[in-house]
């Protein structure tokens, strides 16, 4: 019973500000946990830098959600393509099956060590939560770490009597669960020139494929699968819809969630903005926004930088020894190709070969459907992959075991990304003339008086010629 109440206390709490946002009734209750987390997050960061305990930082907080949110409502603004119940049970009810492992005793020991740990010393206020970030004998305890996935915890454990694991397991569920399926609107949103039930169906494949690689971090109380699924949604947005400037909030809020869901979230988002910014360096007067879920990760990277955080790569890695060569650090990159490959390989070489076959052969349709080149994504998934090599490269720990311990949960990123692409390139085989995005007033039959259907010609409709006198 306590988990549950903080789950709909949480839902209630980012209620408002997912209204405004989505102005859907079911979208809103399913997006709200991830803006709770949001607003939790930054009641936190301001609590570290301001001082004092968070109760108050908390209010707030959600005080000024709910401004914010009613200016934003009194603001007017359109209502989601695809915010209907119908779409919203299409998303929810596969999602029911994986999450079996719910069911399990919340003991990984990720979630204790480091998420849920912090979750306590936020509850202690500023001055207790300042001094274990900085202590050097709590290095082990990654205190550098973003803190949303805590920031929850900590509001919902302020709030209730006792440190209950169910009720962070419960809301750690919950937020994760929110996060996948706004990437699974994402994937519904870019695809909805396809058929309606093809669309869907793509969406549903995308959310499925968090669990591919590491099923249980979902209701474990760990933050790649939150930070991932939010990162690969705001990066569909941007990347594959057809005006993604008209309506940047909600991706931009999404990839401030990654930004500040953990250290591989943020490092992501930078690399990103910088690509995306390529991508649209002729319109940099409204591509400069993807910088702002940047500046909100680097707000978190300075403050415990200040504080006397380090990341364990950063005290104990082996930089140099990649800069100048070092065989005990060049040997440990075919390993972790080799495992990255065990578990990712086949995935990422289906999708590629569906993306190079797309390429050859559809590219001029989903150019006239108005979807972003799939060659970003791609991009963004190799510089993540490049990443992700260097990490074990220069890590201080032992290759095996740290392989074992994290490649799975790792990796999700480039299997959403990879599906993503898939997914894409499969609608846009099957999106037919007769089939349009729904509320897009252009896209309807060519007939006389008429405009043409999305990306085709004007028809010619000559006007008659008058008889000379």
């Amino acid at each position: 019973m306590s988990a549950l109440f903080a789950v709909v206390l949480v839902t209630v709490a980012g209620l408002p500000l997912a209204f405004a946002l989505t102005r859907s009734v079911p979208f809103a209750a399913l997006f709200a946990p991830l803006v709770a987390a949001l607003v939790f997050t930054v009641a936190t960061i301001a609590m570290l830098i301001v001082g004092g305990p968070l109760v108050p930082w908390l209010v707030a907080a959600l005080v000024a959600e709910v401004a914010l949110a009613a200016v934003l409502l009194r603001r007017g603004g359109g209502r989601l393509l695809h915010g209907s119940w119908v779409d919203a049970v299409w998303l929810v009810v596969p999602l029911a099956v994986p999450c079996v492992f719910f069911l399990a005793q919340p003991l990984n020991w990720d979630a204790h060590s480091i998420w849920w740990l912090h979750a306590a010393y936020f509850t202690k206020g500023a001055e207790f939560s300042r001094y274990t970030i900085g202590n050097p004998l709590c290095h082990d305890l990654q205190c550098d770490y973003p803190p949303l996935p805590s920031a929850t915890q900590a509001a919902a454990w302020s709030v209730l009597s006792g440190y209950d694991y169910r009720v962070a397991q419960a809301l750690s569920t919950v937020v994760t669960l929110s996060a996948i399926v706004m990437l699974g609107l994402a994937v519904r949103t870019v695809t909805d020139r396809a058929p309606a039930i093809v669309s869907r169906l793509a969406a549903v494949g995308v959310m499925v494929a968090v669990w591919a690689t590491a099923p249980a971090t979902i209701t474990g109380g760990q933050a790649d699968p939150v930070w991932s699924a939010a990162f690969v949604a705001g990066a569909v947005l941007l990347l594959y819809g057809r005006d993604p400037w008209q309506r940047p909030t909600l991706p931009l809020l999404l990839l401030a969630v990654a930004a500040l869901s953990k250290n591989e979230g943020f490092v992501q988002v930078v690399m990103f903005a910088a690509l995306l910014t390529l991508r649209e360096r002729r319109n940099l007067r409204r591509a400069w926004m993807v910088w702002i879920p940047v500046a909100a990760g680097g707000v978190w990277s300075a403050l415990v930088r200040s504080l006397g955080a380090s990341t364990d790569l950063v005290k104990g890695g082996h930089f140099r020894g990649l800069i100048t060569g070092d065989p005990a650090v060049l040997d440990r990159i075919p390993p972790t190709l080799g495992a990255m490959w065990d578990v990712i390989g086949m995935i990422t070489v289906l999708s590629l070969a569906v993306a190079l076959l797309g390429a050859l052969f559809l590219r001029g349709r989903r150019r006239e459907l108005g979807m972003g080149s799939d060659a970003w994504m791609w991009l963004v998934a190799f510089a993540y992959a490049g990443t992700l090599v260097v990490t074990y490269a220069i890590s201080m720990h032992d290759l095996e075991w740290h392989l074992v311990t994290s490649l799975g949960r790792v990796t999700i990123p480039l299997v959403l990304m990879a599906c993503a692409s898939a997914a894409c390139w499969a609608a846009v085989a099957v999106a037919g003339d007769g089939h349009r995005a729904v509320g897009d007033d252009t896209a309807v039959d060519d007939t006389a008086g008429r405009p043409a259907r999305a990306g085709e010609p004007e028809p010619d409709h000559e006007p008659p010629v008058r008889a000379r006198s």
